[in-house]
């Protein structure tokens, strides 16, 4: 079985021994009832993403997975930037306009899979401490929920078992998951793709 990952960092645990991201946990609960199972891993965001897909094999995937990092990479790094970006952020404009983007790049990577849209599981994005991100993230959440009833593309909403506080994230960080979600990730997302309701490999 090949398991092809694209987009976010997550994947990889970035903070956690090894062994303990979810992709890990994933894998080892694929494997405990299938057979050998490979992973190629590629870190990019939904423009790159785009330029990188027909370079592959799509076809040689069982599984494809579309997890992108929170797409805010637009905030400014400075405090004062940050707080007027906040106060922008508000303006009804300014939303419509960051969610437009959004839009018109997860499009541009789904006319990309279309074709193998039974193989491909769209991720939601993760869930950040930020609170100028988690609105963000609100507003992208809906964003993939309509797109991915657009192109038939099944979602795992990571909102539905993210749910907590600082638990979730590792001591000091605002966006690096901690070990107990990532274990929580792994087993939902297994459970995801072969439940009855949804197998991949009917």
């Amino acid at each position: 079985m090949k398991v092809l990952i694209l987009g976010g960092t997550q994947a990889c645990g970035p903070g956690l021994p090894p062994g303990k991201s979810y992709m890990a946990q994933f894998v080892r609960r694929l494997r405990s009832s299938r057979h050998q199972v490979q992973v190629d891993n590629h870190l990019v965001n939904m423009v790159e993403a785009v330029r990188l897909l027909p370079q592959l094999r799509l076809s040689d995937y069982d599984l494809i997975l579309l997890q992108f990092d929170s797409p805010l990479g637009w905030l400014p790094s400075k405090p004062v930037g940050r707080l007027l970006m906040h106060a922008r952020f508000w303006l009804k404009r300014d939303r419509l306009e960051q969610a437009k983007k959004h839009r018109e790049q997860l499009v541009q990577v789904l006319l990309q899979v279309r074709v193998y849209n039974r193989q491909v599981v769209l991720m939601s994005p993760l869930p950040h401490r930020n609170e100028l991100e988690q609105q963000f993230i609100r507003i992208t959440q809906a964003i993939y929920a309509q797109e991915s009833r657009e192109w038939q593309v099944p979602l795992f909403d990571l909102s539905q078992h993210l749910q907590g506080g600082d638990e979730l994230f590792q001591a000091g960080s605002s966006d690096k998951l901690s070990a107990v979600a990532h274990e929580v990730v792994g087993s939902e997302l297994h459970t995801f793709i072969t439940e009855p309701t949804y197998t991949l490999w009917s």
